[in-house]
């Protein structure tokens, strides 16, 4: 049986952790937690057509189709055809030192389904890209994304269209997307697909492409509008022609820590590329026409970091909101420190305390990791919310999905009642959780301390949705 500590017992090691006459280190030690560095992800987005299908391998290819007695022309003429680029300057270069299972290989190609694949094979010749892009995670054995944009413009699961474009025995219909010649619908989903499957997580991602104009469209547009760049991802930017690599054709773009970005990044595409239809770009990424509006939002610095509200169809803030809502997220800022800043710090000192002795301190540093990637994932949803991006159910939605991920590490960790009742009522309030917390303490409890859960509450700990919903109505009912 698993002891539950009191409200006055610390969140320490148990004693028989602990050697006679260490002293643990206090709150009011200043000694900073050692900062654990974050995973990361290595990308290789590839252009197809020009790019890796360039004129030498496409020759190559239409030779072999000529020869009846190969069964097989496409074969690995695919690798052999940019063996300098995936073996010297990808294998050998980026990718050294680094663990394959951390890279990546993706397709940015504008055959963004099987009907444009299959008619551009046709067209220039060479064999299917997506079977080429099978070919490449394998020779560099490492993982093969399978995002395109007929997923995202037909709201189908991720990789459904690319497994049957490349299932031999698949005859019903595939679905199209839209296409983009800039590519940066194509970018911005691949971009904010990885970054939502790997949470938490560093991405370096390298786009691939023989057209220059296609890097600058994208290399503009998120160097000007940066708020749609992800906080944790940074952009490189390589010209492969013919091929040779010309590596860092643009600065990289680094990733923007405190930028906010809507977690629905389907959504996004879908209303990027609306707005982008109607809108005629010059090279370095300016609007030449289109509506004044779109032409005011696209230009106008004052106006570039709520460019993301414009492209989500909401209606943006006036000042007299925005400085409500400014002071409702200091506000709930304020609460995330107080509930979960301080866990993360407790989780840290014991862990240092563990380290300190010569024991093993892996299960306080995973519980502090779990309650950081909670804090800002949290955090990142209500930013999204005063943006505008999400609403309230949302908001509570996603927030108790980022709890529900966090208990898996932290529920054999004592003393994590009260923890999870404040965080509760604060993601329930909607930032005015002491409010909340007021109401329901008076409803249900005449004592003069501050009561979160009653003792038939902390039995359905396991129902916390539940709960909440239980203190919200008791919150209501005594108003």
């Amino acid at each position: 049986m698993i002891h539950e500590m009191t409200d006055d017992e610390t969140s320490t090691p148990s004693d028989s952790e602990e050697e006679e006459g260490t002293p643990m280190p206090s709150d009011s030690e200043e000694e900073e937690a050692p900062k654990i560095p974050k995973k990361t992800k290595t990308v290789f987005s590839f252009d197809f057509d020009g790019c890796l299908s360039h004129d030498q391998y496409q020759q190559a290819y239409k030779a072999a189709l000529s020869d009846e007695t190969n069964s097989d022309p496409s074969g690995n003429l695919i690798i052999t055809h940019n063996q300098t680029l995936l073996d010297s300057d990808i294998k050998n270069g980026l990718m050294k030192d680094k663990d394959p299972t951390d890279c990546l290989v993706i397709n940015n190609s504008n055959r963004q389904d099987e009907e444009m694949n299959a008619r551009q094979s046709q067209s220039v010749g060479g064999e299917s890209c997506f079977l080429a892009a099978q070919k490449i995670a394998t020779h560099l054995g490492i993982n093969l994304e399978t995002l395109l944009l007929a997923d995202i413009y037909n709201n189908l699961a991720i990789g459904t269209s690319f497994d049957k474009a490349v299932d031999p025995n698949y005859k019903g219909k595939h679905l199209t997307s839209k296409a983009d010649k800039t590519k940066v619908t194509i970018i911005l989903a691949q971009i904010y697909y990885l970054a939502d499957k790997y949470p938490g997580e560093q991405i370096d991602f390298h786009m691939f492409e023989d057209t220059r104009d296609n890097l600058d469209a994208v290399w503009n547009f998120l160097n000007t509008h940066t708020a749609f760049r992800h906080p944790n991802v940074t952009m490189h930017f390589h010209v492969y022609e013919e091929g040779h690599l010309s590596p860092n054709y643009k600065k990289p773009l680094p990733a923007i820590e405190e930028n906010v970005i809507p977690t629905d990044y389907r959504r996004i595409v879908k209303n990027l590329y609306t707005l982008a239809r109607n809108v005629t770009w010059n090279k370095r990424g300016q609007v030449l026409s289109g509506p004044l509006d779109v032409a005011k939002w696209l230009n106008d610095p004052a106006c570039r970091n709520q460019l993301p509200a414009l492209i989500l169809g909401k209606e943006l803030l006036s000042p007299h909101k925005k400085e409500g809502a400014k002071a409702q997220l200091d506000k709930f800022e304020e609460q995330l420190n107080t509930i979960i800043g301080r866990k993360a710090l407790l989780f840290s000192n014991d862990a240092i305390h563990l380290e300190t002795i010569g024991k093993d301190a892996t299960k306080y540093r995973c519980a502090q990791i779990a309650t950081e990637n909670l804090h800002k994932g949290i955090k990142r949803e209500f930013d999204n919310y005063v943006l505008g991006a999400i609403d309230p159910a949302t908001f509570q939605t996603n927030c108790f999905n980022h709890i529900k991920v966090a208990r898996r590490e932290l529920e054999h960790h004592r003393d994590m009642k009260n923890f999870w009742a404040n965080l509760g009522l604060a993601v329930a309030g909607l930032g005015v959780f002491y409010g909340v917390a007021v109401l329901i303490h008076r409803a249900r409890s005449k004592h003069n301390n501050f009561l979160f859960f009653q003792t038939d509450a902390e039995k359905k700990l396991n129902q916390f949705e539940h709960v909440v919903e239980e203190m919200v109505a008791a919150a209501a009912a005594s108003a």
